[in-house]
């Protein structure tokens, strides 16, 4: 079956499991061997760090596309070895919060083996619905979910939680690897900067962005993933390739869609989306508005996961 995910306002949803046990015996603990390194690049903030040495190296990377509360993940290292690829995998990032239960893809980064990529994962929001459209599947959703969708201003990672955060750790069945990470809140400032000067790269005025008091709303939704969904490449189906997208979508004062861009979190070459065609051919909104409640620029971001099950 084919699957396209779309996460509604900039996140795979990442969900809460206060019911679901830890693993039940020692985590394997990684101390951190470098500093954060921020890359500023053109179309991604990404914070990266390392842990451990020689061949115990790891290595754990935060990316975003567009500001959201959410951050997309990577891990890699030995320690991921036995980690399987679209297994339910539980996120924990501190002891006063609930942990969140994501399906990874897998594969390798650059050299380094072993690596598990998240689309995104919310830290200490609720979950944004996602629409799954499959071979004529139903919409599929949280009614509880929440996201950048309801965001004023700019959305930005949670610097108070971040504070509390002082590790990350990844869980999936009784094997749990912990990254030492201290306080996330310096690493949670440096990624909200860097999408802010984005946002203004994107030819948008921040503070006229900060007054925004309700966001583009897609009022089609369901209509244009489903034919994204069938717009999957044959050549992509055949070859079983998967793949993470962000999309960015400018939206006037009158609710079109100005300007459409995709950015791949993850190696797009065989796989390439209809998905912004069809924004501007199909998609409709509702504009943002201000505090005045006047119709205001503004932009909507997504994600999309294209797999194969």
């Amino acid at each position: 079956m084919r699957i396209v995910c779309w996460s509604i306002l900039a996140t795979i949803a990442s969900f809460g499991l206060g019911a679901i046990a830890h693993a039940n015996k020692e985590p394997v603990s990684l101390k951190p061997s470098s500093p954060w390194s921020l890359d500023y690049g053109e179309t991604k903030c990404r914070l990266v760090r390392g842990f451990g040495e020689g061949d115990d190296k790891h290595y754990l990377i935060l990316d975003q596309h567009f500001p959201s509360r959410g951050a997309g993940l990577t891990v890699a290292g030995p320690e991921f070895r036995r980690f399987r690829g679209r297994e339910e995998t539980i996120i924990g990032f501190s002891d006063n919060a609930e942990p969140r239960s994501r399906e990874p893809l897998k594969g390798d980064l650059g050299d380094v083996r072993h690596a598990l990529i998240f689309s995104s994962v919310y830290f200490g929001m609720k979950p944004a619905r996602i629409v799954v459209a499959g071979e004529g599947a139903p919409v599929q959703g949280d009614k509880d979910a929440g996201g950048d969708d309801f965001a004023a201003g700019i959305p930005g990672l949670n610097t108070d939680l971040g504070s509390d955060a002082n590790y990350l750790s990844l869980t999936q069945k009784k094997r749990e690897v912990r990254f030492e990470t201290g306080p996330l809140a310096p690493a949670f400032e440096a990624l909200n900067s860097c999408t802010n000067d984005m946002v203004t790269d994107w030819g948008f005025d921040v503070e006229k962005q900060m007054t925004v008091a309700k966001r583009p709303a897609f009022k089609n939704v369901d209509s244009v993933a489903g034919r994204i969904q069938k717009g999957y490449p044959n050549a992509a189906v055949r070859q079983g390739v998967s793949a993470i997208l962000r999309m960015r979508v400018t939206i006037d004062e009158n609710g079109n869609v100005e300007e459409c861009f995709l950015n791949g979190l993850t190696n797009t070459d065989r796989l390439k989306s209809t998905a912004c065609s069809e924004m501007y051919d199909h998609a409709e909104f509702d504009p943002a508005l201000d505090i005045f409640g006047r119709p205001i620029r503004s932009f909507y971001t997504t994600s999309i996961t294209y797999r194969i099950r």
